[in-house]
């Protein structure tokens, strides 16, 4: 990118508005075709819709569709999750041993065997619905912390780089959004994030107490 700090911003906030349109149009036709009632007591709404609307889709290709969308987000959540780390590692609120990069591939490799143990482990500890009850409520901590970070920055005097500077309400609105959503997970989920924050705060804390570790 030639001006990352022009066309980044338009970039990001381009791809939210047409995610944004994408996903409101899915809504209106997925109302328009099912009942929202009938929706919302199904376990599979998407494939609901598909099946009233239309035979020429079967079903086993919608289930493949599904587990490619499942994939993609696993995928982007596991190189998002590493990357954290990795960049913790390297401010030095995590152990040095997650910032290490392989020599040959360049990636964060021990930051990413450990975010697959720590996916493992919620993917054998309980069923679909529960782990993506815990993936979501992870994120909206994630975002909650970016939201507030945003905030601390604002609040700060004296910078003149020419970037996108988004109002002071968009963090504040996107904070209080995601406090707002976190108690719609499962409380099992609750439960289970609140041990992995607990983990990470006291890996943190280790680390301010021991630097050359």
């Amino acid at each position: 990118m030639k001006d990352p700090g022009r066309n980044m911003p338009r970039a990001i906030l381009t791809a939210l508005i047409v995610t944004g349109i994408v996903y409101l149009l899915v809504v209106i036709i997925a109302t328009s075709v099912v009942a929202p009632a009938s929706l919302a007591q199904s376990e599979a709404p998407l494939l609901m819709v598909v099946q009233q609307s239309s035979d020429a889709i079967p079903g086993g290709l919608f289930t493949l569709i599904a587990l490619f969308a499942v994939a993609n987000t696993g995928l982007l959540n596991f190189i998002m999750g590493s990357r954290l780390l990795y960049g913790m590692s390297r401010q030095g609120l995590l152990p040095e041993a997650l910032g290490a990069v392989h020599p040959t591939r360049r990636t964060p490799h021990i930051a990413i065997l450990t975010v697959l143990l720590v996916a493992l482990a919620l993917a054998l500890s309980g069923t679909l619905t529960y782990l993506a009850g815990t993936t979501s409520l992870l994120l909206l901590l994630v975002f909650f912390t970016v939201h507030a970070s945003l905030i601390a920055i604002k609040r700060r005097s004296g910078s003149t780089a020419r970037t996108f500077c988004a109002p002071a309400v968009v963090p504040i609105l996107g904070a209080v959004t995601c406090v707002g959503l976190m108690p719609f997970v499962p409380r099992g989920s609750l439960l289970t994030a609140a041990i992995i924050l607990g983990l990470g705060t006291a890996l943190v804390a280790l680390r301010a107490q021991h630097p050359t570790r």
